[in-house]
């Protein structure tokens, strides 16, 4: 009987603190999240041409607007034949974001056979910009040169491009 009274003393003793310190399992809930969104990307939609000038006796410069019109002062004259146009690029990306804008405030246009010319940059839209409702933002770029009395002739180009660098804020 003492050994049964033992045993059932241990039992009670087991119960009493499994109920008095034991305590059911607590848990905690996270939620896990990815947000995946529009990369940002620029497009390229035509080139910057200020079409054909000619030099005359005294210096002068032609100007494209962002728009693509072209006007002139001094000894520059702007010929026909030419089809002037401002440079595009489209930006593509997340309604709404706002990006950055880098790019050359000059490039230098070089004629094969020797000669340069500077072209100072203009833009339609500053930095930072946003993206539209359309997930698109057009870029305009036109430009001016200054052409020196009797330049030489021949087709100026820019060897490495206009690049123009975009990137969400």
């Amino acid at each position: 009987m003492k050994s049964v009274k033992k045993i059932l003393l241990s039992i009670t003793y087991i119960l009493l603190t499994v109920c008095m310190y034991g305590q059911s399992p607590k848990y905690a809930y996270h939620t896990a999240t990815a947000t995946v969104r529009v990369p940002i990307s620029i497009a390229k939609d035509q080139d910057l041409d200020f079409g054909y000038l000619a030099s005359g006796t005294t210096s002068g410069t032609a100007v494209i607007s962002t728009s693509g019109v072209v006007t002139r002062t001094g000894g520059v004259t702007i010929l026909g034949g030419g089809t002037p146009t401002n440079a595009r690029f489209t930006v593509t990306g997340e309604a709404g974001r706002t990006f950055t804008i880098s790019r050359p405030s000059t490039i230098t246009l070089t004629r094969s056979g020797g000669g340069t010319l500077t072209l100072t940059i203009t833009s339609d839209t500053t930095s930072p910009a946003t993206i539209g409702a359309d997930y698109t933002k057009v870029i305009n770029i036109g430009g001016s040169i200054s052409v020196s009395a009797n330049k030489a002739t021949g087709v100026y180009t820019n060897a490495t491009g206009l690049y123009l660098t975009v990137n969400y804020n």
